[in-house]
């Protein structure tokens, strides 16, 4: 039946989930959500998320291996006044959830202490090699969805981030065999 098939995204909109996430870079919460909408010729997405607790930026054409001399630690009021407006996303009906990425255990307990609507999800390094089990523990008995990022690890990420005990899932013999 082509007329099913023509039916548009608009039409056929409660059949995908519509995800987005904006920098703390950005920090144009509501601009950077109205953009992201326009481009997706969206009325409203069902998951909205803060990409990084710290503003993380790196100039064009600079690797990621490099340091910013800039750069800026987690500062929790910073953040909340972020997450504020991420609310106000959803008292606006733009976003229907809204979520955290790449936080620790103590920067989750000051946002769930200050937050009036709590992430619905935080989306995490999650893979057979790296299941960061407390983390995953905390945030499933807080209520809020773990969401895994990476599936076959990160190789290639910066020395920087890697430890001596850091293995790659695609030199696994199980995970080669699946």
């Amino acid at each position: 039946d082509l007329s099913h098939d023509a039916l548009s995204l608009h039409e056929r909109r409660h059949e995908l989930a519509h995800v987005s996430k904006f920098f703390l870079t950005d920090a144009l919460v509501l601009q950077s959500c109205q953009k992201t909408l326009k481009d997706l010729q969206l009325n409203y997405l069902d998951l909205f998320l803060v990409h990084w607790p710290f503003p993380n930026h790196h100039e064009k054409g600079v690797s990621v291996d490099s340091r910013d001399p800039h750069a800026v630690p987690y500062i929790h009021e910073r953040y909340m006044r972020t997450w504020r407006q991420m609310e106000e996303l959803v008292k606006r009906g733009w976003v229907r959830r809204i979520g955290t990425s790449n936080m620790t255990i103590p920067k989750l307990k000051l946002v769930l202490r200050d937050a009036r609507i709590k992430p619905a999800v935080n989306e995490m390094e999650l893979h057979p090699h790296f299941q960061q089990p407390e983390l995953f523990d905390f945030v499933r008995a807080n209520g809020i969805e773990a969401v895994g990022y990476s599936p076959l690890g990160s190789p290639n990420r910066p020395e920087r981030d890697r430890t001596p005990e850091d293995t790659n899932p695609l030199e696994d013999p199980v995970v080669l065999r699946i």
